[in-house]
Order: C-alpha cells, then sequence, then structure tokens
C-alpha cells in the first residue's frame, strides 16, 4: 500500500458455483476496472478464500473518502453496465464497508492476506487502537514472510452513501460490516497463518478493548488492477 491510500473500499460475498467462472471472469475484465478507472481511485485487488470466508474479496484503494461519496462513483454505480445488470443479483451473504486507513507499516504487497474484524469495546477504541498500531502491526510487519500490515476503520457515513441501492440490513449480525479490519500481507499461507497464531491471540485482543466476535480469513490473491491515469 502507498502513501497516497487513505481510504479502501471492501466487498466480501459468496458467488454461487454454478456462475462463478463466467461471474469471474466479467468481474476481473470489466467490472474491476470499470471501478478504479473512477477519478481518485487508485488500485483495486480481489482474492479467494483458503481459510475462513466469506469465499470472494475486493478491495479498492482510493485517495481518500470523498471518493466513492463523489459524483463520479454515483454516476458509474447508477448506469450499470450489461454485465453487472447481469451478474450483481447473483451475489449474496455480502459484506460492504468504507474505511479509513489508520495506519500502514511495511511498502511492500504480498500475494497471501489475512484479514482479521475487530469491534472496540465502548469507550475502549483508543486503548486497542494503540494496541494494533503501536504493537500489532510493527510486530506483524516484523515477522518471517508478512511484508505489510494496516488498520482499516469503517467509515459509516461513507458506507452509507457508497452503499445507496444496495441492500444488507438484513443480514445476519455474523455477517454485518465490522467497525474495524486489521489487514495484513504476506508471501505465503504458512507465513499468514503462524502470524495469525503468534501474534493475534484472541485473549490478547480482549485484553486491550476487543470484543469477542474475531473472525479471521486468510485469502489468495488472485488479480490486480491499478488506474494506469493517475497523475
Amino acid at each position: 500500500m502507498t502513501t497516497a491510500v487513505r481510504s479502501v473500499s471492501i466487498m466480501w460475498t459468496e458467488i454461487p458455483e454454478a456462475i462463478a467462472p463466467d461471474l469471474n471472469e466479467w468481474y476481473d475484465r470489466e467490472h474491476v476496472r470499470n471501478r478504479v478507472d473512477v477519478p481518485g481511485y487508485i488500485w483495486g485487488k480481489r482474492y479467494r478464500a483458503v481459510s475462513g470466508g466469506p469465499s470472494y474479496m475486493a478491495v479498492y484503494a482510493t485517495e481518500g473518502p470523498h471518493v466513492q461519496a463523489g459524483d463520479d462513483f454515483l454516476a458509474v454505480v447508477t448506469n450499470p453496465t450489461p454485465g453487472e445488470t447481469r451478474f450483481a443479483p447473483h451475489f449474496y451473504n455480502s459484506i460492504r464497508m468504507m474505511c479509513d486507513v489508520s495506519a500502514s507499516v511495511g511498502d511492500s504487497e504480498g500475494g497471501i492476506a489475512g484479514f482479521l474484524t475487530l469491534t472496540p469495546k465502548d469507550g475502549a477504541e483508543e486503548e486497542l487502537r494503540a494496541r494494533v498500531v503501536g504493537t500489532a502491526l510493527p510486530a506483524l510487519v516484523a515477522h518471517r514472510g508478512i511484508v505489510a500490515a494496516h488498520l482499516w476503520e469503517r467509515n459509516a457515513e461513507t458506507t452509507a452513501m457508497a452503499s445507496r441501492g444496495f441492500p444488507g440490513d438484513n443480514l445476519p449480525r455474523s455477517m454485518m460490516a465490522p467497525d474495524w479490519l486489521l489487514a495484513y500481507e504476506g508471501t505465503s499461507l504458512d507465513a499468514v497463518l503462524a502470524a495469525r497464531n503468534g501474534l493475534l491471540g484472541e485473549s490478547g485482543l480482549r485484553g486491550h478493548g476487543a470484543e469477542s466476535d474475531l473472525l479471521f480469513a486468510a485469502m489468495q490473491l488472485t488479480f490486480r488492477y491499478e488506474n494506469k491515469g493517475r497523475p
């Protein structure tokens, strides 16, 4: 992740296996590019779960939360392509969130990523943030095979604005967008899982203010597209 990234847009989802080959082809060849070419977007990535879930994840980096709430983005989402009209209704158990990048450590990208949801207890936001930013992220990047680590905090206002027209209120509690997401990137699945087990123990995080509903997924990077028109 570069220093220009101030915000990320995330979508976790499931896709019916029967149409997955066609849908994934459309998503990679059209949908990611359609989003990333919006002014203010930097890159888009797609992941496939190898441990945990939901099964698919897309992450888009932008220059700030204003991008997802802006007119250029709104013009794209309110004028769907024929492919989007065909495939979008098939997504299910989708989690959409727009996040501010609170901290990033490391200047590389890895092919396997770990994602851990975090919900701070009421009044414990500063304590948990200090623990994650000051201890967990540096420790992750110092771990063998881990090359970058980030704390992403959900921006409720931007999420609401950018999610207009997308269902979500009927999701079960376990599928609702988390408050925070701790993301880290590695060079192998073994490294990502070892870092999770060695550095991100649930008792330690709960002891510094995290709620108990910690969900984890390890995911493989399958596609990356960068906005070539940026200055």
